[in-house]
């Protein structure tokens, strides 16, 4: 995922993942928001969050074990 977000120029990504799962996510050496506070959606508490990429981003996931750089190259899709 950063390998082709590298290369297409994505500089952020949104999600929602359970409460719980945000704090390890936050932990994984991103540059991690929380987008508000959690929400309740079909009895699960869920929480939105942005990360945003920058030129540290490979550094800081290979960091705490997470990436691997190169291990998985996306091809860009074509323009249709």
């Amino acid at each position: 995922m950063v390998d082709h977000a590298t290369v297409a120029g994505i500089m952020s990504l949104t999600g929602v993942v359970s409460a719980s799962f945000l704090a390890q996510v936050m932990a994984m050496g991103w540059h991690c928001e929380r987008l508000g506070p959690p929400r309740m959606c079909n009895g699960a508490s869920l929480a939105a969050f942005r990360i945003d990429l920058d030129a540290d981003t490979p550094d800081r996931l290979a960091n705490t074990g997470i990436y691997t750089p190169g291990a998985i190259v996306a091809p860009l899709a074509q323009a249709a």
